[in-house]
């Protein structure tokens, strides 16, 4: 259990020598996210830019290293890392600040393209590590390990192509998993496997909003074959989900190297997965520095919500030392 009045905060950059400087006195408006559309990590702060020793601006600088330690009483760790992108100071009558938004290491997969060929028969680990080996990054891979057709993949974000490898994997009956960065280092894990899972209730929850929509809900999957000589697709299999609201279909093709019983499970995780109506909680909740996109966290009895959720995307603020998280029910926890 974490006492939120005993929460502090570090940030700390480290600069192109090599020389830490701990900014705890001179920053404000810390603050860092995991949002559902981006891979990376973003951490943002702004500084007051006049110093005894004279701008902190010439210190900090493009490239440079901030990290953000989280200290519960008990213990400190380090909540994210980002590397600075983003360097503006702001020089008027009234001001003398520079503004910083930093982003992790899996930002250079979200923002460089590459053109990548897997062949068929490579398990899920392998096509992954097509992609990031040219690139040197390694991995603490815990991942599903599912055999994949070819895939290819033309002048792509290198993030595209590993989501969509772990999405075909996922089609393909592997486990769900997330892409994310800690302490400088990519993991891919299993969605909902973090050890601690923090419990909120209504004596904790400053605001709530519930959204349900059926919109993009997806209830029946059409398995076609590949194509005949006179073009045509033939029908292989149809297989429905929940249907109450109407017909909303995709189309997926059974590849040569899969059975129809592997075709039909490709579907049945579809409908697993799109085939439920879209749920979104959004909490502001006391600030929990070490809670992160992929996690599960439990509510209890907040207006009527119960049970585990899937953290879809989370925003830490520092100076009100609290957090807003975008969740949905998870079929995974307890």
């Amino acid at each position: 259990m974490i006492d939120v009045g005993k929460l502090s905060y570090r940030l700390m950059v480290v600069d192109e020598g090599g020389g830490q400087y701990d900014l705890k006195e001179f920053a404000t408006r810390i603050g860092w996210e995991e949002n559902a559309s981006e891979l990376a990590a973003r951490l943002t702060f702004q500084c007051c830019n006049r110093i005894p020793s004279g701008y902190l601006s010439n210190l900090v600088k493009l490239g440079c290293l901030a990290v953000v330690y989280a200290s519960d009483g008990v213990k400190e760790e380090e909540a994210v890392r980002g590397y600075i992108k983003d360097w503006n100071p702001v020089v008027s009558a009234s001001e003398d600040t520079f503004h910083v938004t930093a982003y992790d290491e899996l930002y250079a997969l979200q923002k460089s393209q590459d053109s990548v060929y897997i062949p068929a028969g490579m398990t899920t680990q392998s096509a992954l590590g097509q992609i990031l080996d040219p690139w040197g990054i390694s991995v603490d891979y815990q991942g599903p390990e599912v055999v994949h057709g070819k895939l290819k993949y033309q002048n792509r974000a290198l993030a595209d192509c590993m989501l969509d490898i772990l999405s075909d994997a996922r089609e393909k009956g592997g486990t769900e998993c997330i892409i994310r960065a800690e302490k400088g280092l990519l993991q891919v894990r299993p969605k909902g496997t973090n050890q601690d899972v923090y419990v909120f209730g209504a004596d904790n929850s400053v605001e709530l909003s519930h959204k349900r929509s059926i919109s993009n809900m997806v209830t029946r999957v059409k398995v076609v074959g590949r194509e005949t000589n006179d073009g045509r697709y033939p029908v292989e299999a149809v297989v429905d989900g929940e249907t109450k609201f109407g017909v909303l279909q995709k189309v997926i093709t059974r590849e040569k190297s899969q059975t129809m019983e592997e075709a039909r499970t490709a579907a049945l995780e579809i409908l697993k997965e799109e085939g439920q109506l879209d749920e979104k909680i959004t909490l502001r909740l006391p600030d929990v520095p070490y809670v992160r996109k992929g996690d599960l966290i439990y509510v209890n009895n907040v207006c009527g919500i119960n049970g585990y959720l899937e953290v879809l995307s989370v925003q830490h603020d520092v100076d009100t030392v609290s957090m807003t998280v975008t969740a949905q029910p998870s079929m995974e926890g307890g």
